[in-house]
């Protein structure tokens, strides 16, 4: 097992794990990140609006955490876990009646760059930083 830790960054940032979890810390992203045994636990600093971020997990969890006048559209799957977020959002989708299709889109504080979230198998979470 090995994990990926970065923290401090204010630029693009992709990170790749096969087992073990990716840690973010104070970074402005863009994101991608995934990973395939393991959790990704993103916390921004603030939201880079120029270029979208994308964090897919197979098997494990997402928690992404941003200060809460943060600007984004999102999209979160999660077709086995949960989705759990306390930020007040405007959901732009349509209930999944499929396994596959378990998802919800929103827009945070008005929208602003999207945000990929989905984890096969685990929880999603979205929450503001404190």
């Amino acid at each position: 097992l090995m994990d990926i830790y970065v923290d401090g960054f204010s630029s693009e940032i992709e990170a790749v794990n096969s087992r073990g979890d990716i840690v973010l810390t104070n970074i402005t992203g863009p994101v991608i990140a995934e990973n395939d045994r393991g959790s990704v636990i993103v916390e921004f600093s603030k939201i880079n609006q120029e270029l979208p971020s994308s964090i897919v997990v197979a098997r494990g969890g997402i928690d992404v955490k941003m200060p809460a006048n943060s600007k984004f559209s999102f999209r979160a799957k999660t077709p086995v876990g949960d989705f759990y977020t306390d930020f007040d959002f405007t959901s732009s989708s349509r209930k999944g009646s499929s396994y596959r299709e378990r998802g919800i889109s929103g827009e945070i504080n008005n929208g602003g760059v999207f945000i990929n979230l989905q984890s096969l198998k685990g929880d999603v979470y979205l929450r503001k930083l404190e």
